[in-house]
């Protein structure tokens, strides 16, 4: 699989074809939310024979982690077609995200179910608490705490911070 780095520059054709992977690699459950979640940053995608097969998105958010605000890497979007799937597409696409986002962002942040893939890349749980800043009220979004992940700059394994905060958004916060 050959691996491309894309600015968020795509034509709208290839934004097409992503959103179609996306809806199809997570089984319809991809919401039009979902999707504006993948956009401004950048976009990893993975390729075979010129076919896009796998897509992650990085895109840049303000969190606060420990009451200091940082331009966290926030991944989005990551998903293989299924008919690629279990094939180590995955992985290879993750590892060179992941490759990216420690070279880019002193943090980078995910919220996912699927803790065990993204912790072979380095991946730490977010142990702390997470809240929504709303009203400039931070707010306790105690159900996403299982969720969290977090990746510090180098891949290094330092502790995770305690607290984050993230600034409201359409659909989920996280």
């Amino acid at each position: 699989m050959e691996i491309k780095i894309c600015p968020n520059n795509l034509s709208k054709l290839e934004l097409k074809y992503i959103h179609n992977l996306l809806i199809e690699a997570f089984e319809q459950d991809f919401s039009a939310e979902d999707w504006q979640h993948t956009f401004g940053g950048t976009r990893v995608i993975g390729l075979i024979e010129n076919k896009v097969v796998a897509h992650a998105a990085l895109v840049p958010r303000r969190i606060w982690l420990d009451d200091i605000a940082h331009q966290v890497g926030y991944l989005e979007g990551v998903a293989v077609l299924p008919k690629f799937q279990k094939q180590g597409f995955g992985s290879e696409l993750l590892a060179s995200v992941s490759d990216f986002a420690s070279k880019n962002y002193q943090w980078s942040m995910l919220s996912s179910s699927e803790k065990h893939f993204y912790r072979k890349q380095g991946w730490q749980d977010f142990l702390g608490q997470s809240f929504v800043l709303i009203n400039d009220t931070a707010i306790a979004t105690q159900t996403e705490n299982d969720g969290l992940m977090c990746l510090a700059m180098g891949k290094h394994q330092i502790p995770s911070p305690m607290r984050a905060v993230c600034e409201p958004r359409s659909g989920d916060y996280w």
